[in-house]
């Protein structure tokens, strides 16, 4: 029994037919590096079997990935690191007694950029009645492993803080513990205040140069101080580049109102205590 893995060309999401090295073919599905995809195979297939390449859709790029099957966290087959332009590479490994099977592309080496990937003709040979699901490795009940913040004061947010002359400043003072909180900051440079409740501090700084100010958030359980140095400046990247961030989540659609979407985010899930400088 043969069972087939992907619908009609299935490029990525999109209705374009899935082409490599100008071969145009009718069914699969399309990827990009980094990526991994889960099958459950219960030891009923025999076989795994497809053909694999970069699409042409980048094959003016300097793309390059490398397609990797795993079973039960064994590698059983690489392809090796493939550019565009190159022909399909056929895929015929033995599965028996697999349990789990994953599928993967990765980064060749040069950047994800343009990795568009291929998995295509493939097909499992299996018992006749098997059945072949993907699934979802993560949990699919949230949990956290972050310890709870004490009820005391401790102030998150980074030590460097960067804007240019004249610029709107805007700095959160990042605190966890129990509120109402109250902050204060000595040696503020001028043209910033601060507001005592929120912790934010706003203004505008005409002068360059580095100011060097202490931070101070206090509760009912007690007090945390932090040096903060602010750097007023003409240099780019006068804050340390620092957090988490992915061009893949947004793409060519950032706008300001996803940007807001995910500030106010920050703020309903508390993550702005934590870290942050918005």
């Amino acid at each position: 029994m043969v069972r087939r893995l992907g619908p009609e060309s299935s490029n990525g999401g999109s209705r374009k037919p899935l082409t490599i090295a100008g071969q145009v073919y009718k069914r699969g599905f399309g990827t990009h590096a980094e990526s991994s995809l889960f099958i459950q195979v219960d030891g009923k297939a025999k076989k795994f079997v497809a053909l694999v390449g970069l699409d042409d859709a980048v094959r003016d790029r300097d793309a390059a990935v490398e397609f990797i099957v795993y079973g039960d966290n064994k590698k059983l087959w690489s392809s090796g690191i493939m550019r565009s332009k190159d022909a399909a590479k056929k895929i015929d490994v033995e599965l028996k007694g697999v349990q789990k099977l994953e599928l993967v592309v990765t980064d060749g080496g040069n950047g994800p950029y343009y990795d568009h990937a291929n998995w295509v003709d493939a097909k499992f040979i299996a018992d006749e009645k098997a059945i072949f699901k993907t699934f979802d490795p993560v949990a699919s009940v949230p949990y956290i492993l972050t310890p709870k913040p004490k009820e005391t004061p401790r102030i998150n947010n980074a030590s460097v803080y960067g804007v240019r002359p004249g610029s709107p400043f805007l700095f959160r003072i990042a605190a966890t513990g129990i509120r109402p909180m109250h902050f204060s900051a000595s040696n503020l440079p001028k043209g910033l205040t601060l507001d005592s409740i929120t912790g934010i501090i706003r203004g505008n700084i005409e002068k360059k140069g580095i100011y060097e100010v202490r931070l101070v958030a206090c509760n009912g359980k007690g007090e945390a101080s932090k040096q903060l140095r602010i750097v007023c400046g003409d240099e780019i990247a006068l804050t340390p580049t620092m957090g988490w961030n992915s061009w893949n989540c947004f793409g060519h659609e950032v706008s300001a109102e996803k940007i807001k979407r995910a500030a106010d985010a920050l703020v309903k899930s508390g993550l702005v205590n934590h870290a942050g400088s918005c």
